[in-house]
């Protein structure tokens, strides 16, 4: 829907983990993709943060060049976290994974450090959709979502 989750709501998931013992994996690849450049959104790991939290137990946060770059080919993203969880992660990754090539390393090394062409990105995004919601509005009930590069009608 490309609603986002306030922290407030962040931390109350981190506290119900806590008392039920089960993880939370949050899916980052759009975080982004926001239209307010003022207030970026929160993640789930600077919600551990805020609660005082460096071991980010229970929580996981998976992220990737795909939508903050408009790479979806490269396959280039990351896991932080929960180091108890992210250790066998890492055992999964290193017997079953493919050893991602040089060139594409240098590419997303290049992208990471970059943060003009996200910017120009979301610029991007809020021409393209003051443009269609322009048109949709009339006929179909469809707002603007918090962040997004796709429009959820009603």
């Amino acid at each position: 829907t490309g609603a986002l989750i306030p922290v407030d709501v962040l931390k109350k998931l981190i506290a119900l983990a806590d008392e039920y013992d089960f993880v939370i994996a949050a899916d980052e690849c759009y975080s982004e993709l926001y239209f307010d450049e003022q207030t970026p959104p929160p993640g789930l790991l600077s919600a551990c943060v805020e609660l005082g939290r460096k071991d980010f137990k229970r929580c996981v946060v998976f992220h990737s060049l795909s939508k903050r770059s408009n790479l979806p080919g490269l396959r280039s993203g990351f896991v932080a976290g929960d180091a108890d969880i992210l250790k066998g992660f890492l055992l999964y990754r290193t017997y079953h994974g493919c050893a991602m090539p040089v060139q594409t390393q240098l590419a997303s090394i290049a992208a990471w450090n970059d943060e003009v062409h996200v910017r120009a990105n979301r610029a991007l995004y809020r021409e393209k959709f003051d443009a269609v919601l322009e048109i949709l509005s009339p006929v179909l009930d469809v707002q603007r979502p918090d962040g997004s590069f796709y429009l959820w009608p009603n």
